[in-house]
């Protein structure tokens, strides 16, 4: 499913977290605790294991003998933050209508343009 015009902005967000996490476990990776966690001082909240998870299912990251690692694709996409996100908007679904800012501005319509 093709990505409209400027439609990959919307990934933006969703690339500056991908690349937190991506910068964190580093080249070397993250040594997970014995039930397959981050470390409690790198993973203290859903969010970053969801996040953790995402960019596992989206091969970024990889679970290799207790360890965290950046798959071949999480290590190049690292350091190149433009071509992140053109992976994440080819990679994960398009954002509903409302996301998109393309919505009626008047308080009597909330249906999309």
């Amino acid at each position: 499913m093709p990505i409209p015009e400027g439609g990959d902005r919307h990934f933006q967000p969703a690339a500056t977290a991908v690349r937190w996490l991506l910068t964190r476990v580093g080249g070397q990776g993250i040594r997970l605790t014995a039930a397959g966690y981050l470390p409690p001082g790198e993973d203290t909240t859903a969010p970053v294991f969801a996040l953790r998870e995402t960019a596992a299912q989206l091969r970024l990251l990889r679970r290799y003998r207790g360890q965290l690692l950046p798959t071949k694709k999480g290590a190049a996409l690292r350091d190149d933050p433009e071509a992140l996100r053109r992976y994440l908007a080819a990679s994960l679904p398009t954002p509903p209508w409302w996301a998109s800012g393309r919505y009626a501005t008047d308080a009597g319509s909330a249906a999309p343009t």
